[in-house]
């Protein structure tokens, strides 16, 4: 593989790792690494910080909407891996 391409699937790593921290933060505590971690990657990627204000937002109007029923809402684990492999597809064929 050329290294465009090894940049490319490290830059995607990066960002669905901090953009699962994203969504994580909003529901639990994250650990010390974990907020570390966030906190450098956000520092450098313009999207991730983008993604960041707009999931809070959308998190924020849901709660509104639903504002007497819990918002935990989680994707079961067979949609997740199925998400996933498209995802690393689409990855992998670009």
């Amino acid at each position: 593989m050329d290294t465009d391409t090894n940049k490319k699937k490290d830059m995607f790593s990066d960002c669905e790792k901090a953009t699962l921290l994203v969504e994580q933060e909003q529901f639990e505590t994250l650990s010390s690494e974990d907020t570390l971690y966030m906190t450098i990657h956000l520092d450098g990627c313009l999207v991730c910080r983008t993604y960041r204000v707009q999931s809070k937002e959308i998190n924020n109007t849901i709660s509104r909407i639903f504002k007497n029923a819990p918002v935990f809402i989680r994707l079961d684990e067979t949609y997740k891996q199925k998400l996933r492999a498209k995802i690393n597809e689409a990855v992998n064929n670009t």
